[in-house]
C-alpha cells in the first residue's frame, strides 16, 4: 500500500539521486495524479509530502595558481576562449553562450548581457535577461 511515511522516503531518495530541481518529485507527483484521475488512488499522497530541504553549496573561485593550470590546460581547445571568457568574467555559462557579436564592445572593452540560454527537456531556448535594469555591462579585462 502506497503510504505518506513511505512516499516520503521515496521522494528522498529520488531527491539524493537527482539533482535538485531535477523533476523527480515533480514526476511521481504526476504520475499519483493520474492514478487518482483513473480511480486506482482516492487521493494523491504526494500533494502532503514536505520536500527535504536543499543546501545550497558556496562556490569557491579557484586560486591564482589553479586559474593559471586551467588556462594552461585549455589554452589548445577549441571552447578555450569560451573557458576564458567565464573564467575571466564570471559570466554564467547561459550568458556567455547566448552572446552575439553585437554585444561586444571592443572600444569600451564591455561585453553586454542581454540574453542567456538554456536547455529544457526537447528545447533549447535563448531568452532575455529577467532583471528590470536591462543589459548587464561587464567589463573585459586587458589579458596581454
Amino acid at each position: 500500500m502506497l503510504r505518506e511515511s513511505n512516499l516520503t522516503i521515496h521522494i528522498s531518495r529520488i531527491v539524493a539521486y537527482h539533482r535538485p530541481r531535477s523533476g523527480g518529485h515533480a514526476a511521481l507527483r504526476n504520475a499519483l495524479r493520474w492514478a487518482v484521475q483513473w480511480q486506482i488512488l482516492t487521493h494523491n499522497p504526494a500533494d502532503t509530502v514536505a520536500l527535504p530541504r536543499i543546501e545550497k553549496k558556496q562556490a569557491r573561485p579557484l586560486s591564482p595558481e589553479e586559474a593559471a593550470r586551467f588556462l594552461e590546460a585549455c589554452a589548445y581547445d577549441e571552447y578555450g576562449p569560451l573557458f576564458q571568457l567565464l573564467l575571466f568574467t564570471g559570466l554564467r555559462p547561459g550568458e556567455a553562450t547566448a552572446l552575439r557579436w553585437c554585444d561586444l564592445d571592443l572600444e569600451q572593452h564591455v561585453v553586454y548581457v542581454r540574453r542567456t540560454y538554456t536547455k529544457k527537456v526537447g528545447q533549447e531556448l535563448i531568452s532575455s535577461q529577467k532583471t528590470k535594469q536591462g543589459p548587464r555591462g561587464v567589463p573585459l579585462l586587458d589579458t596581454n
